[in-house]
């Protein structure tokens, strides 16, 4: 697979557009005829499903369950779905923000992330102004 099917692949969010584009380069390749473009189809469609749900479950619970973005002094900036949503929206990989929610720890940036159930307790663990006081 070329390298540009991959990166294009990897940052595309429509599932037909990458199953067309893995389908076409199968088939420049030789590895799929037109008279098994069908079933090639409904296999990658398979997979594309498969990988879809694993990646939603990739980190157990946690990006199913609704998350809280704080800043450094405890003051609540934004509220997501999920982490995967987060990573998105505000650009800081999914493996990051896992983190700072299993370690309690602020990322680079000094932000706070709690899981939404856990929302309470961002202000009393940071106390006034981010000082513990």
């Amino acid at each position: 697979m070329s390298r540009s099917l991959i990166k294009s692949v990897g940052t595309s969010v429509d599932k037909d557009s990458v199953i067309n584009k893995v389908l076409r380069d199968m088939k420049q390749d030789g590895v799929v005829c037109d008279d098994g473009i069908g079933v090639a189809r409904i296999h990658l469609t398979i997979l594309y499903n498969a990988a879809y749900e694993r990646g939603t479950t990739h980190y157990g619970h946690s990006n199913s369950k609704k998350i809280v973005q704080y800043d450094k002094y405890g003051d609540k900036i934004d509220e997501f779905d999920n982490q995967l949503v987060a990573s998105k929206i505000v650009g800081y990989t999914d493996r990051a923000i896992s983190r700072a929610l299993k370690t309690g720890r602020p990322t680079r940036a000094g932000h706070i992330w709690k899981y939404a159930d856990d929302e309470d307790t961002c202000r009393s663990t940071m106390g006034e102004r981010g000082n513990g006081e």
